[in-house]
């Protein structure tokens, strides 16, 4: 039985994909490159250290990896605060998972700044329960350590926590952690298949508390 909901943030609660592509656009334009849409499918789910990664090598940029973090998470935060924007139907799904005494949790590699900020211009305050950062676990997806530290927090096992995502190293890591996973693709990877997932849906109000009762 189901008693936990993890949300990821990027993609799932946040429309911040796009913003993303245009902090990396930023990031290589500095420095006289152009942007590749064929890098988005690279590093869509990956944590911030992960996806720096793999900008720097698919870039073949002298960078050090750690100020090609900062540079990108500044850009990223800034672009954001002025893009806000929940997904639709997150704040629905949200307060209907609280109605039904669902308890929540957050597990995101996003920044601890744009998830506060989240919380507080939604007035999400007090919904969730529990809130992992990626900087607290060694290892970012697929790697499971971010599900494994909620669930912990939540003092809920495994087996009776869902982890809602939009990408398919997000659903690895939670199918890794032994949870259930529902996937709400986004468009750069809807059409994949999202093999680790219990179910995937088209949107987030395809989300109910029957809909979780059945998985």
């Amino acid at each position: 039985m189901i008693k936990a909901v993890i949300f990821d943030v990027d993609g799932l609660l946040l429309d911040s994909e796009p913003i993303w592509s245009l902090a990396d656009r930023e990031l290589l334009k500095r420095r006289g490159i152009d942007y590749h849409d064929e890098l988005k499918t690279k590093i869509v789910g990956k944590g911030q250290v992960e996806s720096a990664q793999n900008v720097k090598d698919y870039y073949r940029l002298p960078d050090p990896i750690d100020d090609l973090v900062r540079e990108r998470r500044k850009l990223l935060n800034d672009l954001l605060k002025a893009n806000l924007w929940l997904m639709p139907g997150a704040k629905e799904l949200i307060d209907l998972l609280v109605k039904n005494n669902f308890r929540l949790a957050i597990a995101s590699s996003q920044s601890k700044e744009i998830i506060d900020l989240t919380i507080k211009s939604f007035a999400l305050e007090g919904k969730f329960s529990v809130i992992v950062y990626g900087d607290e676990v060694e290892h970012g997806k697929p790697g499971p350590d971010i599900f494994i530290l909620a669930a912990e927090r939540l003092a809920t096992r495994p087996e009776e926590a869902l982890v809602l995502e939009d990408s398919q190293n997000g659903a690895i890591a939670a199918k890794k952690a032994g949870m259930k996973v529902i996937v709400v693709p986004n468009q750069y990877n809807r059409g994949q298949e999202f093999t680790h997932a219990a179910l995937v849906v088209e949107r987030l109000a395809d989300i109910t508390p029957d809909v979780i009762e059945k998985l």
